[in-house]
């Protein structure tokens, strides 16, 4: 596992969008909505 503050320079680095929510290491199950809301996020602005 990355240290947070670490993930958070390298975001910072490289200009990264960072979301932070209070969720466990595996969001995918804690909380699918936001993972999902992100993806969809994403790809929408792919196809702008």
């Amino acid at each position: 596992m990355i240290n947070p503050n670490t993930q958070h320079f390298m975001a910072e680095r490289m200009k990264a969008t960072v979301r932070s929510f209070a969720v466990d290491h595996t969001p995918l199950l804690t909380a699918p909505d936001k993972v999902v809301e992100i993806i969809l996020e994403v790809a929408k602005a792919t196809l702008s």
